[in-house]
């Protein structure tokens, strides 16, 4: 059944609006602000790869380190070589977002640079892991008297990677320390 009532509205002032006059602003507004929308989560989606891909460096470098200060059960409870620190970190890095570094291939046979601690510059130059063992010596106070000297070892892992985002590149670094007790 038909409405009988036609003519001017009384919501609208006693005048009709018209359906397409809106239209054309609908669509102007839509093409100012999705261009705007797809940017944004654009970004998101590339802060998420960015921060992703951080993670991953920062539990390799952490998986690196627990490795270098745990005994070995196949040598003898020996500690890892810096060779075979480094070699885990690769390993661990490689599952990553954006995956590994080229210089993992050189940690059979080769040794990676060292450093002296997180704060070192070397952390500031090339993409690459960094692995040390640094002797941490202190002195051992007695209560019957007397004094011992000890030398235990932290392992140091730092690592460097550059990511590229949006057309920037991005400079990750990353470094752990944990002291072994076992020497």
């Amino acid at each position: 059944m038909r409405s009988a009532a036609r003519g001017p509205s009384p919501l609208h002032g006693g005048k009709r609006q018209r359906a397409g006059g809106e239209a054309g602003t609908t669509i102007v507004e839509a093409a100012l602000a999705l261009p705007l929308f797809f940017l944004l989560v654009l970004g998101i989606i590339w802060f998420g790869l960015a921060f992703s891909s951080y993670q991953s460096l920062v539990t390799s470098a952490r998986e690196g380190a627990r490795f270098g200060v745990a005994p070995l059960a196949n040598s003898s409870y020996n500690l890892p070589t810096t060779n075979q620190i480094a070699q885990r970190v690769c390993s661990h890095l490689t599952t990553g977002v954006l995956g590994g570094l080229a210089q993992c291939s050189n940690y059979g046979a080769g040794t990676p640079p060292t450093i002296t601690g997180c704060d070192d510059a070397a952390l500031r130059g090339a993409d690459n892991v960094y692995v040390s063992v640094v002797p941490v010596p202190y002195t051992v106070a007695y209560t019957g008297g007397g004094t011992a000297t000890v030398s235990q070892s932290d392992v140091v892992v730092g690592i460097r990677k550059t990511v590229p985002v949006l057309g920037f590149t991005l400079h990750l670094t990353t470094c752990s320390t944990m002291r072994s007790e076992n020497n």
